[in-house]
């Protein structure tokens, strides 16, 4: 930023205001390489004069008013267009000075700014309103969407992927902000009856380049020193020479923060995989939640028994595990302590201890009752605080998990600190061990263990509760780096402060390295943001600006928890698989099916089979019945041993690059059934129907995806394909919007 930039942030702040004037802001604006009109400053009508008006161009002025505290000009009468003689502008100074005095009181006005008049044409979309800010997640964010005095009625009736567009400031994209938005036809003169030329691109790129760099050098601003906070200009217009030309601006200062010291990232391998552990909040005589975790984590094996300890007055031991009576008891630090006290008992008084007397690396605080309540307010706030004055320390202090979360199930750990006996929650293994699950709620992780259970083992199941320390975007900064994790599901209500940006910079390394990132961003509506600060006392963002931020990164958002899972899924089990282009083969035995298959290609193309796989297709259909394309319909009267040689056929085929398999199963030409006296099926016979589909999928190296849409009676099939580590579906759009996804993921990455 240049220098006088800088003296115009300060002169601001000194004055005790939070926002230039307008002519204040083109000063600076021109300064920094924009393009803005010619002004002067009137604070009274005697000030007028012809010499004055001298520096302005064209027959005519515009007029508007410099306050403090009225942003929107028009509403007041701030804003007049007149003749440009000495007589026409000092009497309209006069009276808007008057006007707008009589009705907010003379220190509201601070002068009336005349500027000259820019010819442009105020079509849709020609129009923009640019800026940037620097949100508290994600830090610099550059926006550029449909400006003028219309905006906010956009806003409200056009999609969000139309009116505004966001992305990161560290990568400026004029192709990310502009592509297939609202201005994308209009900045290219493609518009019916557009009289002025296309906007040139380059005109376009300058302005969002000089955007991002004001905006990070505004965000990395040393402590006190005057920065930008926000910067909007609306309108940017197109001139008659194709210029982008500011007419309007509002830029909020303030004092630079003083940077918070770094969590130390590298301590995580201590939480992630302890040696020991102590619990805190055992029951030595009821089956509380300490008591449970404390099983889960003897159970787990991957820490010695005799390097756990219990935290308890009186026992001597709990369930074989050997109790200290106070923390200075403890043999040695530990690289573990979880808490399981309720907080209206103390727990933040225990957390304390634990970091003042270093007994511990890290802590998984699991009791809720913190900001999320009234209550618990000031004990969260003394919690961040003695977290932020241990990470000050030279060894970079002990880290917190939670509160408020359900803990960690690490299987490189060997450790389990949910809450829920194995009964209830058994985490039983699974084909997919390439995930790495991390949730703002402890909940969604039970749900998708538990719906995923023998089919995903993720690696980690990390639950981040309030993120009272470590964050979501802290996980990911240090699991991105970790062998074998391919897939990232997150699920968040709210990022802490600068953690989106973490989240992003961490999520785009995932993605060049060839790996997904899955997000589902909660708290999306009015409602849903109340619901989720209560629960978690996120903050929860603008929900337009994080998905097209995160889109911007390479990450997958999900706009449903059924896209969610199923995203989830496919890409663990069908990760390795190779990927050669988007042509998909449909094999079914339903004609709605094919239909509807081929309604929902999404990024897929239909594969043109070769004649002589058509041809083999065709002795076995039925003859007369059916005809061999793509796809396929084989109709219910081919058998299992018909349909199986159909989908290896069309497997086989080198047009296809990927293929969905959606037998109906209610006919009795298929063998899908499990045994019974009642029939002669049995899915567990090598004859079957999942038996010889499986045999195709596991000796294929082409990403396939199964659907079964029936009833309660198949679920066993399906749930012998999912347990064989073979995508399987309910219904055939589900299993198309999957496929699809996946297969533009991977050729994007690859």
């Amino acid at each position: 930023m240049r220098k006088k930039s800088q003296e115009l942030l300060r002169h601001c702040i000194d004055e005790g205001r939070e926002v230039l004037l307008e002519g204040e802001a083109y000063d600076l604006l021109e300064v920094e390489g924009f393009t803005v009109p010619r002004t002067v400053l009137f604070t009274s009508s005697s000030s007028v004069s012809e010499n004055s008006l001298a520096a302005l161009s064209g027959d005519r002025v515009i007029l508007k008013l410099a306050s403090r505290i009225i942003t929107h000009k028009t509403e007041v009468g701030g804003i007049r267009i007149v003749e440009r003689t000495a007589e026409e502008v000092s009497a309209a100074v006069r009276s808007m000075i008057a006007t707008v005095g009589a009705l907010h009181g003379p220190d509201a006005v601070e002068g009336i700014m005349a500027a000259e008049l820019i010819d442009f044409e105020g079509s849709f979309g020609l129009e923009l309103l640019a800026g940037f800010r620097l949100d508290a997640a994600f830090g610099p964010v550059v926006n550029l969407g449909i400006g003028g005095i219309h905006t906010e009625f956009f806003h409200a009736h056009l999609k969000p992927n139309s009116r505004l567009r966001s992305c990161s400031a560290y990568h400026p994209s004029s192709t990310h902000l502009i592509k297939g938005s609202a201005l994308e036809r209009p900045l290219a003169g493609k518009m019916r009856g557009q009289s002025f030329s296309p906007v040139k691109m380059a005109h376009v790129e300058g302005l969002i380049s000089r955007l991002g760099a004001l905006a990070v050098e505004s965000y990395r601003a040393p402590e006190g020193t005057a920065r930008l906070a926000e910067l909007e200009m609306n309108p940017v217009v197109v001139d008659s020479e194709g210029r982008l030309v500011v007419l309007d601006a509002l830029a909020r200062v303030e004092q630079a923060p003083a940077a918070k010291p770094e969590r130390p990232l590298p301590t995580i391998a201590r939480l992630l995989r302890p040696s020991s552990a102590l619990v805190i909040g055992a029951s030595a005589k009821a089956m509380n939640s300490g008591r449970i975790i404390l099983r889960n984590l003897v159970a787990g094996g991957g820490i010695a028994k005799n390097r756990i300890f219990c935290l308890h007055p009186k026992a001597s031991e709990i369930d074989g595990v050997k109790c200290v009576a106070c923390i200075e008891d403890l043999p040695a630090r530990v690289d573990m302590t979880v808490v399981a006290i309720p907080a209206a008992r103390g727990a933040d008084t225990v957390v304390l201890e634990l970091v003042e007397k270093k007994a511990t690396s890290s802590i998984t605080l699991i009791p809720g009752g913190f900001a999320e309540t009234e209550g618990g307010k000031e004990r969260e706030a003394r919690l961040r605080e003695a977290m932020a004055e241990s990470h000050a320390r030279p060894d970079g202090g002990v880290i917190l998990n939670g509160g408020n979360c359900l803990g960690i199930v690490s299987n490189p750990g060997g450790y389990n600190t949910f809450f829920l006996p194995k009964y209830k929650l058994p985490f039983n293994p699974g084909k997919g061990d390439n995930l790495a699950s991390i949730s703002q709620s402890g909940a969604y992780l039970v749900t998708q263990a538990s719906n995923m259970d023998k089919i995903i083992s993720p690696r980690y199941s990390i639950s981040v509760g309030n993120q009272v320390d470590l964050t979501i975007g802290d996980y990911l900064a240090y699991l991105k780096d970790e062998d074998g994790l391919e897939v990232f599901s997150v699920y968040v209500e709210g990022f802490q402060p600068d953690d989106g940006l973490q989240f992003l910079t961490a999520s785009t390394e995932i993605v060049e390295s060839g790996r997904a990132v899955l997000l589902y961003k909660a708290g999306r509506s009015p409602e849903g943001a109340k619901a989720a600060s209560s629960h978690t006392a996120s903050m929860v963002g603008d929900y337009d600006t994080a998905k097209a931020l995160a889109e911007q990164a390479g990450v997958v958002v999900c706009e449903t928890f059924d896209e969610f899972q199923d995203l989830t899924l496919t890409f663990c089990l069908l990760w390795s698989r190779r990927i050669v282009g988007d042509r998909v083969a449909v094999a079914t035995n339903a004609g709605f099916e094919a239909t509807a298959s081929a309604d929902r290609l999404g990024s897929l193309t239909l594969a043109d089979l070769t004649q002589s796989t058509l041809e083999e297709l065709t002795k076995i259909l039925p003859e007369d019945v059916i005809d061999a394309h793509n796809p396929l319909d084989a109709t219910p009267v081919t058998n299992t041993e018909g349909f199986a040689r159909c989908v290896g056929l069309m497997e086989a085929d080198p047009g296809v690059d990927c293929l969905v398999v959606s037998p109906v199963p209610p006919t009795p030409a298929l063998n899908n059934l499990p045994a019974s006296d009642q029939h002669r099926e049995d899915i567990t016979s090598p004859n079957s129907l999942p038996s010889k589909l499986l045999k195709i999928y596991r000796k294929s190296a082409k990403p396939i995806v199964f659907c079964v849409d029936s009833g309660a009676l198949y679920d066993p099939m399906v749930r012998m394909l999912l347990e064989a580590g073979a995508p399987c579906f309910r219904h055939i759009d589900r299993a198309m919007n999957t496929l699809s996804a996946f297969v533009e993921v991977k050729r994007r990455n690859r």
